[in-house]
């Protein structure tokens, strides 16, 4: 008999469920922001457009992305460096956001998060894929992360929420590093598919 401890499996899970979605949030307010997610925005999300990562039926981590010229939905185009992109604005994927939980990173499950939302982009007609990624994470991590899928620097945004963030108020918008105002820069990415 071995003493071996199995490990727990980790599920990709998609078409997601309503109630994940208050599971989605918490890993947000956690992890991102804390009073900026609306119910109605996450609903925004075509079918397809949100997977999660489950172990023993909880929900560990997400990826969230918009597919082909739906990143206009969230942002606005000054947001988006297209001079500096490849493609048509209907070609352009974006990955909104992927959050795997404190206790299980270093997992490998935002790689794989990231691999089936890079399929699912390509197999939708993407061309390139952009992301704006946290500047001041943790030894750049998330700027790290973003390489090892072969995403290059295109442009780094100073302190880009940080008017939004303002006009929301403390009760509207907490950044989990720096409060309100928010003062973090985002490095944007883009990788060609």
């Amino acid at each position: 008999m071995s003493n071996k401890i199995s490990k727990p499996k980790v599920q990709i899970v998609e078409p997601i469920e309503l109630q994940d979605f208050s599971s989605i949030i918490d890993l947000i307010e956690d992890n991102i922001v804390q009073h900026d997610t609306p119910m109605e925005w996450l609903e925004s999300f075509a079918s397809g457009e949100i997977k999660v990562a489950k172990i023993e039926g909880k929900i560990v981590g997400f990826i969230m992305f918009r597919f082909g010229g739906r990143v206009f939905d969230d942002y606005d185009e000054k947001y988006i460096s297209l001079d500096k992109i490849n493609c048509s604005r209907k070609e352009l994927g974006y990955i909104v956001y992927i959050v795997v939980g404190k206790e299980h990173q270093g997992k490998g499950i935002a790689k794989r998060l990231a691999k089936i939302a890079l399929d699912s982009l390509k197999k939708t007609g993407a061309k390139a894929v952009g992301v704006h990624c946290w500047a001041g994470s943790p030894g750049k991590a998330s700027e790290k992360f973003f390489k090892t899928l072969d995403f290059d620097p295109i442009k780094l945004h100073k302190r880009s929420l940080c008017e939004y963030s303002r006009k929301l108020g403390p009760e509207g918008y907490w950044c989990v590093k720096c409060g309100n105002p928010c003062k973090c820069d985002e490095l944007e990415m883009v990788k060609y598919l």
